[in-house]
This record gives structure tokens, sequence and C-alpha cells, in this order.
């Protein structure tokens, strides 16, 4: 199977998925089309994530302070339709200090730096325990949720193989 390898923008997710190009694509909503099926396989809260022993972030982050500080982000996956729309009016505004395709790059980078992110909560369980990452609640968005959707082909709908991988995604 091929997966949807590459961060890529909504059209380009559409367009490798009805030339078939990927066999599956999992990721943020994107416009229903005839040619595929999607599937809601995750629904999580938004928390910041940062280092251990970060000298300025506690428990909470305000909005005036998650401004302050300085970001990691997805590379090109911030767009609206990945970012709760509280954050995406927000994310032009803050001091990106790195970009990265690679999330375990990004991982890593904010166990090294005073870096925060925002992270799906429900990936948390994903993160190698010898990290030294820490969530942060913010309250401020504790209303807003990232929705995660597997699409596949309509004309793999009946790929057995496929959906025991979605099957697998959602537990």
């Amino acid at each position: 199977f091929t997966f949807n390898n590459r961060i890529m923008l909504e059209d380009q997710r559409v367009t490798a998925l009805v030339s078939r190009e990927v066999d599956i694509d999992i990721g943020s909503a994107i416009k229903l089309n005839h040619s595929f099926i999607s599937t809601k396989i995750a629904q999580s809260r938004i928390i910041g994530l940062c280092r251990d022993g970060h000298p300025r972030i506690k428990n909470k982050l305000s909005s005036e302070q998650w401004m302050a500080e300085e970001h990691i982000v997805l590379s090109s996956a911030e767009t609206n339709a990945y970012l709760p729309e509280k954050l995406y009016g927000l994310s032009h505004q803050r001091n990106i200090r790195y970009r990265s395709n690679s999330l375990l790059n990004m991982l890593y980078c904010i166990e090294r730096s005073d870096f925060v992110m925002f992270f799906p909560a429900f990936l948390l369980k994903h993160i190698p325990a010898h990290l030294a990452l820490r969530r942060v609640e913010i309250p401020w968005m504790e209303e807003d949720t990232l929705d995660i959707y597997a699409y596949i082909h309509s004309k793999a709908k009946n790929d057995e193989r496929l959906e025991r991988i979605i099957q697998l995604l959602k537990k």
C-alpha cells in the first residue's frame, strides 16, 4: 500500500486519492468527493507540548503566553483545514522558529529547546517514553478539537486489508 507520505495541501490530497496515487490518506477533513470514502478515526482535544523543565511554561498556557513563546509547526500543514479556527487565526502572528515535515524531528527539537507546539492529545500515547516532553493545557482551546480521517478510493471500499488498517487506526 502507498500511504500519503508527505505533507500535502488539500487539493493535492484530493488529487492523490482520485488518481489512486495513494491507497490511504490519513489527516484532517478534506472536501467531499464521490471518488473516495472517508472514515473518522479520531477526534482529539488540542494541548500544548513543551520540554520538561521549560523555564516559563507551567501546567496551563494563556493565549498571551502562547503567543509570546517560540513555536514549532508542521511545515505546510498549517492551513485552515488542519487547525481549529481559533488557532488558525493566531497562527500568522506567532514567532515560528522551526518548521519540519518530520514529527519525530519536531519532538526532539522541543525536548532540547524552549519551543512549544500544539499537539493532538490522542497522539500522546505514541510519544516515546524516553523523551522528556510534557503536555500543557490550553484552556482557551478546550472547546475545539482536531478531527482525523482516513480516506480511501471508492473502488477500494471492499479491500479487507485497508479496512483492517482503518480499524487499527481507530484503536
